[in-house]
């Protein structure tokens, strides 16, 4: 607004009322003469006079508010898209760490059956119920379990950088 409920002159008013346009002889198409520059002189007067009395610096600072008030709003739903963003981003990182963690749990689990598994099949073997192809079966299942289970480490440590980076906090060796 271009003016405060006390009636004092709000400083973008101020600065539009001084910023006129200025029309002097030389945009009126005059040769410059003195009488001419008086005519300007008188024509300018006016036109500043009347420039006030239609709204013109009002008008301005009403536009300038305007678009003022809606690079505000701009900026405002920017900032609002980014806090979605890294909430997104957070609850991502959150998830995936989670399920980095169960996994981990999960592949312990599994290693320790596939242990029982190999004790089984090396005590058949040495019985002779079993081939040699069983207990290599039996074998190679511990390896892909533990190998499981470093994938799973290894996701929830670069889950934890992830979440770390999210959340804005310091990540080791950066």
């Amino acid at each position: 607004m271009a003016y405060a409920t006390d009636r004092t002159i709000n400083p973008a008013a101020a600065n539009m009322a001084r910023n006129i346009p200025h029309i002097t002889a030389a945009t009126l198409g005059s040769q410059g003469t003195a009488a001419n520059a008086r005519a300007s002189a008188a024509q300018h007067a006016s036109i500043r006079r009347n420039a006030g009395k239609r709204g013109w610096p009002r008008r301005a600072a009403r536009s300038m508010e305007e678009e003022a008030t809606a690079a505000l709003h701009a900026a405002e739903s920017r900032k609002q898209g980014v806090a979605l963003m890294i909430q997104a981003e957070v609850d991502q990182a959150l998830s995936e760490l989670t399920a980095a963690g169960e996994r981990v749990s999960i592949s312990e689990t599994n290693i320790n059956q596939a242990d029982l598994a190999v004790k089984n099949a090396r005590l058949r073997y040495n019985a002779g119920s079993i081939s040699n192809l069983d207990l290599l079966d039996a074998e190679t299942a511990v390896a892909q379990a533990r190998l499981t289970n470093l994938q799973a480490l290894y996701d929830v440590v670069t889950g934890t950088i992830r979440l770390r980076r999210a959340t804005g906090s310091p990540v080791a060796g950066q």
